[in-house]
């Protein structure tokens, strides 16, 4: 029973364990009842008033807790914010009691929300959070517990609520609160403080709260989750209020925008099909600005070193991979399509160009030296007279990738005989050596001139290193070459 108001015969009512844990249920049972009732009925557009009042009477109550609430702060030792060790007090217990029935008060929200017909709303954290708070203040009201320490979850749930209701009375008005998402970041500030003061009454607290803490413990782990990950969940057994008729308006309104949307892109799918041979289908890149069909293109390094260039911006891609990279037009002429990018992308074409604001390698004289630099002591020739095709200076004997393979099939089998630190280091060699030697080459379409051979040895290091080859020639190619050491 009540620690100091045990004899108030109607608060101890009001504290019973019957009306504690029976009122929540009737609640809820309600809200399902008045939200079917309301699928059949148009939504009340004149509640504003109402709800001032509410929120008027909201803050008025809540500043009036936060006054009677406060906890009490050993000042002499500032690390005790929470008021641990405090007394069980007659003032603390009463205020929990005033904190406990404005619970009920509460439940006014949810009426705003189902004649307001606004599902979205009636989450499941709303009526779970609104069904379950009341019952646990008044089931420590009803154990004695009411006072001392325990004040300071009521006193910030309260000061939490003058800034809630602030806010919906201001914006019901119609006027903007600059502050809202820190409002947000307040709500999941007071359940972590909530949650480490549970952690400091279980370990600190010497009085009858001890006892209690792994309810807040519990409880506010809960609402963490659930403000956090499921804050807009709504289940599916929640009746549907949509209102019919502003249903039925909205569809036609976004169908006739639709169909005005869909008849615009098909004039001009019909008006830019007449200058190319456009198919969604086909396999574009835009390279320097220009647009290349390459869905017949053989690549000289396989198609997968093709797929990574269709349906984006490949100039630094393909820039960065070509020694011939100055004039792409003259290697491929034969795939230049008759278009812009732009009107690629204004016919719905999924085409990935982002706004770079650094020079590619053809306009960086610093890449161009290194280039002339490495050409120069690498010490061959790269083109052929007529400056238009790549000298086929790929494919490596068999004999060298072979031996680095049979060097690491021997290391393996010789580290499963004897594991130890020597064979392991020998093991480690040899990975590194097809890391940076076979599966590094043949991920680039350079080990071999048959392209599904150069493809298999690129699993290499799938098989020897335990990597994968799939995400080393995306990640490889299209990230680490094209920006090389640049974090951002």
């Amino acid at each position: 029973m009540l620690q100091f108001h045990s004899e108030n015969g109607w608060m101890s009512l009001l504290c019973h364990p019957a009306v504690v844990f029976t009122l929540p249920f009737i609640w809820v049972f309600q809200v399902y009842s008045l939200a079917s009732y309301m699928t059949t009925r148009k939504a009340m557009k004149e509640l504003k008033p109402y709800m001032r009042i509410y929120n008027v009477v909201q803050i008025v109550t809540c500043v009036a807790m936060v006054w009677g609430l406060m906890p009490v702060v050993d000042w002499q030792n500032r690390g005790n914010v929470f008021g641990l060790n405090t007394p069980l007090d007659e003032r603390g217990e009463w205020w929990v009691f005033i904190h406990y029935l404005s619970k009920y008060l509460d439940w006014f929200d949810t009426l705003w929300i189902c004649l307001s017909k606004d599902r979205s709303r009636l989450s499941f954290l709303h009526v779970y959070h609104h069904a379950t708070i009341g019952a646990v203040w008044g089931w420590l009201l009803h154990n004695g517990v009411g006072g001392g320490t325990i004040r300071y979850g009521a006193w910030i749930n309260s000061l939490t609520h003058v800034i809630m209701y602030s806010h919906f009375l201001w914006t019901s008005f119609g006027l903007k609160n600059p502050l809202k998402a820190w409002i947000t970041r307040w709500q999941i500030v007071q359940f972590y403080s909530c949650l480490a003061h549970s952690l400091f009454v279980s370990m600190f607290e010497d009085t009858l709260v001890k006892d209690y803490a792994w309810l807040q413990l519990i409880y506010q782990t809960t609402m963490v989750y659930l403000f956090s990950l499921k804050m807009s969940y709504v289940p599916s057994c929640t009746p549907d209020m949509t209102d019919e008729e502003m249903l039925m308006k909205s569809t036609l309104r976004k169908k006739e925008e639709d169909k005005k949307q869909i008849e615009a892109l098909l004039l001009t799918r019909q008006a830019a099909a007449k200058e190319f041979n456009f198919d969604m289908q086909k396999k574009y890149t835009v390279i320097q600005d220009k647009v290349y069909d390459l869905t017949e293109f053989a690549h000289p390094g396989g198609q997968h070193m093709t797929d990574l260039a269709v349906g984006r911006d490949a100039t630094l891609l393909f820039e960065s991979a070509h020694l011939v990279y100055d004039k792409p037009d003259k290697v491929m002429k034969t795939l230049l399509v008759e278009t812009t990018p732009q009107k690629l992308m204004d016919l719905g074409y999924a085409l990935d160009r982002p706004k770079e604001d650094w020079a590619t390698p053809r306009q960086s004289e610093f890449y161009k030296r290194i280039r002339e630099r490495i050409v120069k002591e690498v010490d061959f020739s790269f083109r052929s007279k007529d400056d238009t095709k790549v000298t086929q200076f790929r494919g490596v004997p068999m004999w060298h990738y072979g031996t680095v393979l049979s060097s690491w099939f021997l290391a393996a089998c010789y580290f499963l005989y004897n594991p130890c630190v020597v064979s392991g280091i020998v093991l480690g060699w040899c990975m590194c050596w097809i890391g940076l030697a076979v599966q590094h080459t043949a991920n680039h379409g350079g080990l071999t001139c048959d392209t599904k051979l150069g493809y298999v040895l690129g699993f290499t290091n799938d098989v020897c290193t335990g990597g994968s080859g799939l995400v080393w020639r995306y990640h490889h190619q299209v990230s680490h070459h094209l920006y090389c050491n640049d974090d951002a």
